[in-house]
């Protein structure tokens, strides 16, 4: 039951966001901005911003919270992928990118990260910087755009922002992130599984993770 009632909310949840990003379709022409007031930012520490972001991106969290719950039923598909591909690109063009393209998007990223060829999937398989990249990204493009770091154009802006986070990940995934998850075991103890030196009792690999194994060596 609880797993039906997370389902239940996780598709609620999308296609709530969806009828709002819908409402909000075009962000130049239908953008609810919050402005500053008297020379100071009316939201702390964010400043001023354009409402409507806090839509579009809370649909692109709620689909990958609908892929999370039902990871083991959705399909790994060469042409879904391609057709995904094909209605990100046209919705960059014709317009709807955040009501289309964004869901093409998310099932593109999932198709990619496990069709790509072996070099690509064994990024992150020994350093794994994502969660560093995923908690700085934000702190770093503040800090940038605070020091002035936007004057130079975007390219610039982007290039600094995203140099900055990568090296506050390595520092952190090197220098906190490794080091205590090799101490949260400390004291424990785990028994290996007959036959299979270095593994757990009774943890067989996810059937997910096994799915996935299968869609990988399936590809041509």
């Amino acid at each position: 039951m609880a797993r039906a009632r997370r389902a239940i909310l996780a598709v609620a949840a999308v296609l709530g966001w969806f009828v709002l990003s819908e409402a909000l379709a075009d962000p130049l022409t239908n953008a609810t901005e919050i402005p500053m007031r008297d020379g100071m930012p009316a939201v702390p520490i964010v400043g001023g911003f354009v409402v409507n972001w806090v839509f579009y991106l809370g649909f692109a969290f709620v689909l990958g919270a609908l892929v999370e719950v039902y990871k083991e039923r959705i399909p790994v598909s060469d042409p879904l992928g391609v057709l995904a591909g094909v209605t990100l690109l046209a919705t960059l063009h014709y317009g709807w990118f955040y009501v289309a393209g964004v869901p093409a998007f998310a099932y593109l990223l999932l198709w990619l990260a496990i069709r790509l060829p072996k070099p690509f999937r064994r990024v992150g398989s020994k350093h794994d910087y994502s969660y560093g990249i995923y908690i700085y990204g934000f702190v770093v493009e503040q800090a940038v755009a605070a020091l002035g770091g936007a004057r130079w154009g975007f390219g610039v802006y982007l290039a600094l922002a995203a140099g900055g986070t990568l090296i506050a990940a390595v520092l952190s995934w090197h220098l906190v992130e490794r080091p205590a998850m090799r101490l949260k075991d400390l004291g424990r103890t785990r028994p290996a599984a007959p036959g299979h030196a270095g593994g757990a009792v009774g943890s067989p690999a996810p059937a997910v993770d096994q799915g996935l194994a299968r869609a990988g060596t399936a590809a041509p």
